[in-house]
């Protein structure tokens, strides 16, 4: 038995929730599912709906994941060459995932970017030994060598040329940003 917040669950309940991986669980487990009798119940019934629901919608992520990597295009920004790829206003988790995609595709970086809240919004995701905090500060942003990102309002002529220049053309030259 463990105790875990003053109640006792079993180690065969423990163990076979700590057996799924980390995102088979995070989607098979109900957001709401925060008291014992839920968790003795997804417990014992895990080996079959729960975990099968989780490699379903893993599978199904997994796809969405190869397709949006798959669409991105050629880029050169700030004299790097990676890949871009509209993302869409979706998960900050999916940006992540694509952008690693992207970055073991290319080896070097993802510039993923999404119309959001009057913004033009770019999360850059960078493989080791490419610092995207640099292509983020460049335009405004920050964050760190891995994981960086920037927001250009809509109506400036910043957002305008680098949407003319990054978004719908390969962003060769950067002397002129």
């Amino acid at each position: 038995m463990a105790r875990i917040d003053g109640r006792m669950l079993t180690q065969a309940a423990v163990h076979r929730v700590a057996d799924l991986s980390a995102r088979q669980r995070d989607v098979s487990v109900p957001s709401s599912a925060r008291d014992f009798d839920v968790w003795d119940e997804l417990a014992t019934s895990f080996p079959n709906r729960y975990l099968e629901y989780g490699r379903q919608i893993d599978s199904k992520l997994n796809a969405m994941v190869a397709n949006l990597a798959d669409a991105a295009e050629p880029v050169v920004f700030c004299g790097c060459a990676g890949h871009k790829v509209n993302i869409g206003a979706g998960n900050p988790e999916l940006r992540s995932v694509v952008g690693d995609k992207i970055c073991q595709k290319n080896g070097t970086f993802a510039l993923l970017w999404r119309i959001e809240k009057g913004m033009l919004a770019v999360s850059l995701r960078a493989a080791k030994g490419t610092d995207v905090s640099v292509m983020a500060e460049r335009c405004g942003g920050r964050g760190h060598a891995g994981a960086s990102a920037f927001k250009l309002p809509l109506n400036t002529v910043k957002k305008d040329w680098f949407f003319e220049h990054y978004i719908l053309h390969e962003g060769a030259s950067d002397e002129d940003q």
